[in-house]
């Protein structure tokens, strides 16, 4: 855990927008399959503000299927099904082929 903290922090003073969003979207990752998985909801819908601000697509993408997965995984499968079916269709018409083809997986 020390060692993520520390990786965290120099992540976070980084000037690279994108190594600071993947580092923060493995992190919200590793969070969401931890004893307290629900921590990481907060993480990934700030880690798709932020993409989607900047236009990072692929990394939006990734952090939304997250996001679903995360739903699913903690028994709000309603949800986790809409978020699945509107990235499905938004990851197709962009061309995110593998996207598209793990939303359909997981729906």
């Amino acid at each position: 855990m020390q060692q993520v903290n520390q990786e965290k922090s120099l992540a976070s003073s980084s000037q690279n927008r994108l190594s600071r969003l993947l580092f923060s979207l493995s992190s919200a990752q590793a969070t969401a399959i931890s004893e307290h998985p629900e921590n990481a909801a907060p993480l990934l819908s700030e880690i798709v503000k932020d993409t989607r601000q900047f236009g990072l697509l692929r990394l939006e993408f990734e952090a939304e299927l997250a996001l679903a997965a995360l739903e699913e995984k903690t028994g709000h499968d309603d949800t986790a099904h809409t978020q699945l079916g509107a990235l499905k269709g938004k990851a197709s018409s962009h061309g995110f082929t593998r996207v598209q083809h793990k939303a359909e997986l997981l729906r």
